[in-house]
């Protein structure tokens, strides 16, 4: 399914189905001051809230004061990490669109989760955009798409799988055809005098004294 066919699915669909295209990565939006990573609840995939909890002794002052992080599922929890949230322009022949890569599509094509990558190198803020990111742009590949529910912006999408394209294949050589040896003539296999091999002459007689 092309991009123009996805677009015009989404716009008129009931349900959240999802299709496959195949299209480029034509830009990678994280450079453009838009952020690629959120904080998310260690407990699931929803963004987190920093909070601040106090902990007390009947009777006495707060003796400890420490910050937890909160979600829309869990009211309290002890900690967060980092999940991806990357948009990109996918583009093809009938159109373009921009696709926000959550956190398993865009580990599966930079090869390590964002709460590594984020933990092993330094990036001050969510809008300085990882050199490895910019390696993606121009790649071919199949996108399982999916339109985002309530989404204000129509032409976008979340992008659910991302798959390799099949290596093209090379056409079958085919043999060479052995030519078999020419059939030998009857007539030139009989027994020749000596005197005519070469030369189509009949033998000369020897003159008598």
């Amino acid at each position: 399914m092309t991009i123009a066919e996805s677009l015009y699915l989404f716009n008129n669909q009931t349900t959240r189905q999802q299709i496959e295209c195949v299209a480029i990565i034509k830009d990678i939006l994280a450079s453009n001051n838009k952020t690629w990573y959120y904080k998310s609840c260690n407990l699931c995939q929803n963004r987190a809230f920093k909070t601040e909890a106090t902990t007390s002794a009947k009777g006495k002052e707060v003796v400890e004061s420490k910050d937890f992080y909160s979600c829309e599922t869990h009211e309290t929890v002890t900690g967060y990490i980092f999940r991806y949230c990357v948009s990109a322009l996918l583009e093809d022949l009938t159109g373009r669109t921009t696709a926000t890569f959550f956190d398993e599509p865009m580990a599966s094509l930079v090869g390590e989760s964002c709460d590594q990558m984020i933990k092993t190198e330094s990036y001050p803020t969510a809008k300085d955009c990882p050199a490895t990111f910019q390696k993606l742009i121009g790649r071919e590949m199949k996108f399982r798409l999916q339109h985002r529910e309530n989404n204000r912006q129509p032409d976008t999408c979340v992008v659910n799988r991302v798959c390799n394209l099949p290596a093209p294949t090379t056409d079958t050589e085919i043999p060479a055809t052995k030519i078999p040896p020419p059939t030998p003539d009857k007539k030139s296999s009989k027994r020749q005098h000596p005197d005519t091999i070469g030369t189509d002459s009949p033998p000369m007689k020897e003159a008598k004294n």
